[in-house]
Formats: C-alpha cells, structure tokens, sequence
C-alpha cells in the first residue's frame, strides 16, 4: 500500500504500528499455500525463525516497552531560539540524575506539556558530556519541531536512549574531518564541545580535529561563534565555516584544499543531497 499526500508524523506512525497484524497473517499465509516453504525443511523453519522474531520484536516495541523500558525523566529548564528557525531545548535530569552517553549520540523525547503533540521525536544531543545536562536543537521543518518553541519551562520530558554509533571517541584514527551540513551539526555540536571539557581535564590531547560546517546562508549558522572560540584555544582544532550561496556547494576538492583526507576518519552529517 502507498500513499501519496502529506500525513502527520502521528498519524503515520500509528498507522505502522498496525503492520504488526499484517505480518502476522501474511506469516500464516506462507504457510498455508503450496510453495517452497512448504515442501523444504529447512526453508520452512528458516522463515518461521524470521517471522518470530518480527513478531516479537514489534511486540516489544509497539506493546512491552512502556512497562520494560526505562525513562529518563527531565524538566525542560531553557527554551533558546539560536536563530529564526532553530530551537534549543535544555534538560535537567531529574533527582540529580547523570545521563551517560558518547557524544554523537541521540534520543527520543516525549514532552508532558498539555495541548503539545504527546509522540517521541529523535534529537541528537548537543551538550558536552561533562556539563550535567542535556540539550538539544532542531530545526523547524517538521509539524513538530515547529511547535518547540510553545514549549514552557518546567515541562516534563520523558527521554528514552542513549542510541547511537556516531561518536568521534570510538573511531580508528585521532586525526578526523567532521563536515555538517545545516541543522547536521547537531552531532558535532556534542562531540565539540566534549572535546573541549575533555581536554580541560587532561583528557583526549592527541586529536587533530576539522570542523567543515556548510550552510546555504550566513543567517543558517548555529553555534560558530562556540566552534571559533573552541578552535582559539586549541591548536589541533579547525573550524570552516562554508556558505554555498559564496563559494558554491562543498564538495571533495574544497575539502583536499582545506585538510589532508588521506589517513582520517571522515564524519558526515546533512541533507541527502550532501
């Protein structure tokens, strides 16, 4: 079934959750039927293994984790607008609560404030690690996202995660190039700022950093003068700031231009076209 038009996240969302009792009898069907399923051994309980373990995975995630999985719950504390399309939302974990996570890492949020769409969202986090609190920021392209800014401080948020392998500290080489494209900086916003409070401590002094972070426009900016000032104080730390609408879209002979990529990690985030 395809459908064409504009559906709300809500809504569609819910209309998969009701996928679970199409593969269910579609699982039956398969059975039922003269086919090769039927007549191999093997094949036979091969796809009854895999329609199991669909099953119960939906069920999981559709029915036994609002009872089985734990929540983080927060107050929203600060409603930031960091520019005329981007909100920064701050959470303080409740009861003195420290959320572990690698930076690049993301979470679902669901936020309790009344007339406020009540599903969870994925954001990455943009707060350092070490600061206690959590932080996102979104840009407004979504029925969602544009309703940030009505959030009220003192809203509770519940918080399900961290989830995520996108982190700068478990890859291969300490020598990296981390290029975002518009609200694709979120990531790199954490993982920024992590590197900073870590090197205060002492800590992760060996990487060689370059921050590429290309935008349509100088208004599209969030965070640079963070990232600039991250990158006076720590000389293994580039940051690029790129405007398309002035140099034209980034692409890998501005990026040989700006760093050596031969022996790095590269991190991308952005739009597809990126």
């Amino acid at each position: 079934l395809t459908l064409s038009g504009k559906i709300k996240y809500e809504r569609l969302k819910r209309m998969h959750q009701f996928m679970g009792v199409f593969l269910f009898f579609g699982g039956l069907h398969a059975f039922f039927i003269p086919s090769d399923i039927s007549h191999n051994f093997y094949l036979r309980y091969y796809v009854l293994a895999m329609v199991d373990l669909a099953l119960a995975s939906y069920i999981w995630r559709t029915v036994l984790r609002r009872w089985l999985i734990l929540f983080i719950i927060c107050d929203v504390v600060e409603i930031n607008m960091l520019n005329a399309t981007v909100t920064e939302v701050v959470l303080r974990p409740k009861n003195g609560k420290i959320v572990h996570f690698y930076p690049g890492q993301f979470i679902f949020i669901k936020f309790l404030q009344e007339k406020f769409p009540y599903e969870d969202h994925p954001f990455s986090i943009t707060a350092s690690t070490e600061e206690g609190l959590l932080r996102i920021s979104a840009k407004h392209i979504g029925d969602f996202t544009k309703t940030l800014p009505e959030l009220k401080v003192g809203t509770i948020a519940k918080i399900q995660g961290p989830y995520g392998g996108f982190t700068f500290v478990k890859a291969k080489n300490k020598k990296q190039i981390w290029i975002a494209g518009g609200i694709g900086i979120t990531p790199f916003t954490s993982m920024a700022r992590t590197l900073r409070d870590k090197i205060k401590n002492g800590e992760l002094l060996d990487y060689n950093i370059t921050l590429i972070f290309s935008v349509q426009t100088v208004n599209d900016f969030v965070y640079k003068d963070e990232f600039e000032k991250i990158a006076r104080e720590n000389p293994l730390f580039t940051f690029v700031p790129w405007v398309a609408a002035e140099k034209g879209y980034l692409n890998i002979d501005a990026i040989k231009k700006i760093t050596e990529i031969q022996n790095s990690d590269i991190f991308i985030c952005g739009p597809k076209p990126m």
